[in-house]
């Protein structure tokens, strides 16, 4: 399964990165994302969408042709994009018996022969009948009523892949950060392992990680998919800690176990750790 990004990421990326993953929905057409940057950050995921499409419709034609040109051909046996390879699987056109095969082949040919383009369709939730039915109806259209026709094509397939790649809200997610109260510092380099209790009542590692100059973790230690619920423990190996850092004074703890519930798997919990080499103490973050 797919991890979808939130809005709130979305909103995070630095151009580039909106191009590159959020420009993908747009066969190999990276130039819609480029144009509707300017209205970066968005509302939300349907003001975005929105304005994609309006970049796209105010496009000069000749970019409006090469999008419709860099789609493939409907039940083609050619490498294509990975959306358009699951899209195509999902409508049956990748189990063609040889047969299918040349009639689809023949339909796209006399297709792209007459309007200069692939035959495009949003296939999502469509038949290989209807398909085939609607690739005979449409080579009829005038070339500026399919040309039109096959742009309202891609708007829906860009509304398919957006909403499957993107998420209005933030997914659940799990963080935390440790701090030295003794020194009023972040603590850096403390390994923290997450455990969880299994159906045996026994606690099992599920992942490890380190905290960094900022007394934090790189990544949650669960995100999206990931969050289920049940008992968990946050471990601290705070010993080690204090034993780079004090050289005379004496230390006290060496594993700090936090112990806690997940019951909500789309919120965000934080649970922190503030430490000093004689206690510690927790809460519920946010």
């Amino acid at each position: 399964m797919k991890i979808k990004i939130s809005m709130e990421k979305v909103n995070k990326m630095d151009q580039s990165q909106f191009i590159n993953i959020v420009g993908a929905v747009f066969e190999h057409s990276p130039w819609v994302a480029e144009k509707s940057w300017n209205a970066h950050p968005f509302v939300n995921l349907e003001q975005m969408y929105n304005h994609m499409i309006e970049e796209m419709h105010g496009a000069t034609t000749a970019l409006k042709l090469s999008l419709l040109r860099a789609h493939p051909d409907l039940g083609t046996r050619l490498e294509v994009s990975e959306s358009s390879r699951d899209e195509q699987k999902n409508a049956g056109l990748s189990q063609l018996s040889e047969q299918e095969f040349e009639e689809f082949s023949m339909l796209n040919k006399d297709y792209i022969n007459k309007f200069g383009f692939p035959f495009i369709m949003a296939v999502k939730g469509q038949s290989k009948k209807a398909i085939k039915s609607n690739m005979k109806a449409r080579i009829h259209n005038s070339y500026e009523e399919e040309f039109e026709t096959a742009l309202q094509q891609v708007s829906k397939i860009a509304r398919f892949r957006l909403w499957d790649l993107i998420l209005e809200k933030e997914l659940g997610k799990l963080t935390t950060h440790v701090l030295d109260i003794s020194t009023g510092k972040p603590a850096q380099n403390v390994v923290i392992e997450l455990w969880k209790r299994n159906n045996d009542n026994h606690f099992v590692k599920i992942g490890q990680s380190r905290t960094n100059s900022d007394g934090r973790v790189p990544e949650p230690l669960l995100e999206a998919n990931e969050m289920k619920k049940g008992t968990y423990q946050i471990r601290f190996n705070v010993g080690d800690y204090y034993r780079s850092k004090l050289e005379k004074e004496p230390y006290f703890l060496e594993i700090v176990p936090i112990q806690f519930v997940i019951t909500k798997e789309n919120e965000h919990y934080h649970v922190p750790l503030l430490i000093a080499p004689g206690g510690y103490s927790t809460y519920r973050g946010s």
